[in-house]
């Protein structure tokens, strides 16, 4: 996801900042620079002293999962912060209620994600992905025909769903994006660079490596 939202936000007379909370190097970096101790549990520890130094009115999660309960329910984020406004979360996917025990507003991409939530009685709101055409501006050359390089039709770039975790596929949701992309590849010239774990989550390495038939 890119820096979409914050730049709305900034464009809209509000003051915005993003926290990698699980970008390693970044935040510890942050932290070493900024004098702050952290422990094992570096992601809520870091994260939580920038928050505390910018003491936001709102904030966002551009993605609620697992991470996300180091923050949110027994993970004291309201209650650290009693300065909060409203916290908002975007999801995804079916997650336990747990997970959304601070969260006030929900944001969902499709429509039977949205029906759920509401059946669970949380305040949930839909707004699709859509491309960031500021992209654009960040490609040197289009043409990239005439700049000799090599030029791709249709690609895809990301996780394919192939892995396992605990005895289970690693993400239930990723199963027929799996599936897609085999079709895709087998009836079309899709080309695609896959960032895949092929083992358990908890001791398999991210392994990247390029797909085509």
């Amino acid at each position: 996801y890119s820096d979409s939202f914050s730049r709305a936000m900034r464009k809209l007379g509000n003051e915005s900042y993003e926290i990698l909370y699980n970008a390693e190097h970044i935040q510890k970096a942050w932290a070493e620079e900024n004098g702050v101790k952290y422990g094992e549990n570096w992601m809520r520890d870091i994260s939580f002293e920038q928050i505390r130094l910018l003491k936001p009115d709102v904030i966002y999660f551009q993605g609620i999962g697992r991470d996300s309960l180091l923050f949110l329910g027994n993970g004291g984020l309201r209650q650290t912060f009693p300065f909060l406004k409203l916290i908002v979360g975007f999801c995804g996917f079916l997650e336990p209620g747990s997970i959304f025990d601070d969260v006030d507003v929900l944001i969902c991409g499709a429509p039977s994600l949205v029906a759920e939530y509401h059946s669970r009685g949380l305040k949930t709101q839909l707004v699709y992905h859509g491309f960031d055409h500021s992209v654009l501006g960040h490609l040197q050359n289009n043409d990239l025909d005439a700049a000799g390089a090599e030029c791709y039709d249709f690609t895809f770039s990301g996780y394919s769903g192939l892995g396992t975790s605990s005895g289970s596929t690693y993400c239930d949701n990723y199963v027929e994006r799996y599936w897609d992309l085999v079709r895709l590849m087998l009836e079309t010239g899709l080309e695609a660079w896959i960032f895949d774990r092929l083992g358990s989550l908890e001791t398999s390495p991210w392994i990247p490596f390029a797909a085509k038939m």
